[in-house]
């Protein structure tokens, strides 16, 4: 499992969080099975659509409502069960209340 920091975000972007399956040797491989779960600050876990971008490589949009530490974690189930996950804040707005 590898864990990755994103920039800064800002309430109501759409953050995509892309995320590339390698083996020991970092070259990517082939995985199915990827499905992605998203934590919100509160707390809550949802399930997010995973698009395929390539054999190796996947997206999910995350539409980061609310300011917090955020936190993304992907699935695959084969060729064996992995995980990758991404953390990410969205700052308080200055101008929205």
């Amino acid at each position: 499992m590898s864990r990755r920091r994103l920039e800064q975000f800002f309430p109501g972007e759409t953050v995509r969080v892309r995320v590339s399956f390698s083996d020991d040797a970092d070259a990517p491989i082939a995985v199915s099975g990827v499905g992605f779960s998203v934590r919100n600050p509160a707390g809550a876990v949802t399930s997010s659509a995973a698009v395929q971008v390539d054999a190796s490589t996947y997206y999910t949009d995350v539409s980061a409502n609310a300011a917090g530490d955020w936190a993304v974690r992907a699935t695959a189930s084969s060729p064996s069960s992995s995980a990758v996950e991404v953390q990410f804040s969205v700052a308080p707005s200055l101008v929205l209340t």
